[in-house]
C-alpha cells in the first residue's frame, strides 16, 4: 500500500492509503471543497512516493469524477489567468498575437466535464492552450469539433512552426496548400 496526496491548498495536505476505497473516495470529495472554497486554490491533482521521488498517481485514482472536474475547473482558471497576462503583454508590444481560451463543457450535469479549444479561420498568429478537443470556427461562425490529436496529426503538418523566445508555447500560423 503506497500513499496517495493531494495538496488542495497551501496549508492542507491529505493523505490515504492507495488501498483504501473510501479514503480515497473522501480524499477525493474534501479536496473538491477545499478548492471550491479556497481563496488560494493549489491543485486537485494527486501524488504518490515512489522509490525515488512522488510523482503522478495512478491514472485509476483520478477517475472520481468529482476530482476529475475540479482538475479541469482549475486548469480554466489557471488558463485564463495566462491569457489575461498574454493579452495585456501582446498589447503592450504592440503585437497581434490570439490567444485562445480553454473551455469546460458536459452534455449534462451527470455527464463528465470535456474542455476544448478554438482555432478561428482568418487569424494569422495564435497561442492555444493543449486541451482534449480543438474547435475550428469558419468566418460563416461554422464550428467543427475535433480531438486535439487528430488536429495535431491532420491539420498541424500544414502550419509554420516556430517556437516563441518571447512566450513559452508554440506560435502557429495557418499556411494555404495549393
Amino acid at each position: 500500500m503506497r500513499a496517495i496526496a493531494s495538496l488542495p491548498a497551501s496549508d492542507l495536505l491529505l493523505l490515504a492509503g492507495s488501498q483504501d476505497s473510501a479514503a480515497l473516495a473522501a480524499q477525493a470529495q474534501l479536496t473538491v471543497n477545499v478548492i471550491a472554497e479556497a481563496r488560494r486554490p493549489l491543485s486537485a491533482q494527486l501524488i504518490q512516493r515512489s522509490a525515488q521521488a512522488w510523482v503522478t498517481a495512478d491514472q485509476a485514482l483520478f477517475r472520481h469524477p468529482a476530482l476529475v472536474r475540479a482538475g479541469h475547473v482549475l486548469l480554466q482558471r489557471d488558463y485564463k489567468q495566462q491569457a489575461e497576462l498574454l493579452n495585456a503583454l501582446h498589447q503592450a508590444r504592440g503585437e497581434d498575437i490570439f490567444v485562445a481560451s480553454y473551455f469546460l463543457g458536459a452534455k449534462s450535469e451527470s455527464e463528465p466535464l470535456f474542455n476544448y479549444t478554438q482555432f478561428t479561420e482568418g487569424v494569422t498568429h495564435a497561442l492555444l492552450p493543449r486541451a482534449d478537443h480543438l474547435g475550428f470556427l469558419t468566418r460563416a461562425q461554422e464550428l467543427l469539433v475535433v480531438p486535439w490529436s487528430l488536429a495535431e496529426r491532420d491539420w498541424a503538418p500544414r502550419w509554420n512552426r516556430r517556437w516563441s523566445r518571447r512566450v513559452t508555447g508554440c506560435e502557429a500560423s495557418p499556411t494555404r496548400r495549393n
